[in-house]
């Protein structure tokens, strides 16, 4: 969703006020607040300004005789300070219903507050949620289920307001009309059952669908989760992480919301992903919510590297698979010859298969440069809490204060050239000490919010959506 706020005040001149999805695992403002609603519905709101608040609510229903789609009412609740409002819904919506909206020439629809009698108006449309990457089906609706990324099924906006007026704080909501949950980024709707750990302060809740058949049990999987949150000693934390099982038709094997509201966070995996393996989905993805830096152009092979190596390890140290298949797979041949640095010739497949193994090297390295005192972990935790862009040079800096010593030929010669490591036996070899007891049950049905936050622009600007990580 690339939502839009555009101000403009009579007899001045104009100026875009851009709502800004927050589309990274960074830090988000300390003015953003956040509540959530047991039913599963989600709410992000900007800075609170008492009354003067303009929310937008969508509401989510499932079609059952229209497979592939969903009905999305938006209710707009307009404080006195707006004169106008304008949406646009998503392209190829069908519109179906307003009130108090009225269709201009140009495709969009607006509310004017001076010539309607209308003080809350809705428009409801149909909109396409299915979606495939390369003949992936990433998202769908079956009539009986639906499973998406509301992001892309939602309306651009845009409002004015009374001269000299303060400006409206912006809310936008999501729910499920009947049963479902609604994160940041994704909407499950239909019946569903919950397991929820807290560890160390991150509460992670598996939502499993109803029609879904896993072939792990949610008991496990949640379990799993809650050890790796444990385990992983990275930063980047989220207070809440709602973790969806996608059922079959959705053959992708995960994917992540980089939606991000106070620490809270949404991600699916899908439903015939087991535990017992080093390239594990569940691992993958959880690896993926815990980074929270900004890479450079050269060090973008980071992302899918750090969480396929970090998954293997998890399902190591985990119990799920044996020390042997672990260094088995970081040992991976697949891609050898790509150079990591070069953006441009880096596939997805090298980022996993030869930046997995550069990285397995490398914690050997830390390792034993460290006496065993640190390890790639240290060096992932710097990354995450590294203020602004982390380039190449600034993993290398990192990578020396980790251990103490520069490792900038061992960082050219494997990021920046076609050169291989060798990873000894040892990469099995863990520090990690004894864990107070993992996992509380806590109660089932908060949903995790949404997050807009505001930017201010010469003129008009489109914004993108949600970036997403693909196994």
């Amino acid at each position: 969703m690339s939502p839009l706020g555009t101000e403009t005040r009579p007899a001045v001149v104009a100026v875009a006020l851009v709502l800004l999805v927050v589309a990274t695992a960074g830090p988000v403002p300390a003015a953003a607040a956040t509540t959530a609603s047991p039913s599963g519905a989600a709410e992000t709101a900007t800075a609170t300004q008492g009354e003067n608040v303009l929310t937008f609510t969508h509401a989510f229903e499932r079609l059952p005789d229209r497979e592939g789609t969903v009905r999305v009412t938006v209710e707009t609740a307009v404080p006195d300070s707006v004169t106008g409002v304008s949406v646009s819904p998503p392209d190829g919506a069908d519109v179906v219903e307003t009130t108090g909206y009225e269709q201009t020439t140009d495709g969009t629809w607006t509310w004017d507050g001076a010539a309607s009698a209308v003080d809350r108006p809705t428009i409801t449309y149909v909109a396409d949620v299915d979606r495939r990457d390369e003949g992936t089906l990433e998202a769908t609706s079956t009539g009986d289920w639906a499973l998406f990324n509301w992001r892309t099924a939602d309306v651009a906006w845009r409002y004015s307001r009374r001269a000299n007026a303060p400006e409206p704080a912006v809310v936008e909501r999501g729910e499920p009309v009947g049963e479902g949950v609604v994160g940041p980024g994704y909407a499950y709707l239909g019946p569903y059952e919950t397991e929820t750990r807290t560890v160390d302060g991150e509460t992670i809740r598996l939502v499993v669908p109803a029609a879904t058949d896993m072939v792990s049990s949610p008991d496990a999987v949640a379990d799993a989760l809650a050890g790796a949150s444990d385990d992983l000693r990275v930063g980047a934390r989220n207070e809440r992480l709602t973790v969806f099982v996608a059922p079959a038709p959705i053959d992708a094997p995960g994917r992540l919301s980089r939606a991000q509201v106070d620490g809270r966070q949404d991600m699916y995996v899908g439903a015939d992903r087991p535990l017992e393996t080093a390239d594990n989905a569940w691992f993958h993805e959880y690896v993926h919510s815990r980074q929270a830096y900004e890479a450079g152009s050269g060090m973008r092979w980071f992302d899918d590297a750090s969480a396929e190596y970090y998954a293997a390890r998890l399902a190591s140290e985990g119990g799920h698979v044996s020390e042997a298949a672990f260094v088995e797979y970081v040992r991976t041949d697949e891609t050898n010859d790509a150079v990591l640095g070069e953006s441009r010739s880096v596939t997805d497949r090298a980022s996993y298969f030869k930046g997995m193994r550069v990285l397995a090297a490398l914690d050997v390295e830390v390792r034993e440069a460290s006496g065993g005192d640190r390890t790639l972990q240290d060096v992932f935790a710097a990354v995450n809490a590294h203020d602004g862009t982390v380039t190449d040079e600034t993993f290398a800096t990192l990578v020396e204060e980790t251990v103490g010593e520069p490792r900038d030929e061992w960082l050219a010669t494997y990021v920046g050239t076609d050169a291989t490591p060798t990873v000894p036996d040892s990469v099995a070899e863990t520090t990690t000490t004894e864990r107070p007891t993992r996992g509380m049950l806590e109660p089932e049905g908060q949903a995790a919010p949404l997050v807009g936050a505001l930017l201010f622009a010469g003129a008009l600007a489109v914004v993108g959506g949600l970036r997403l990580h693909r196994r």
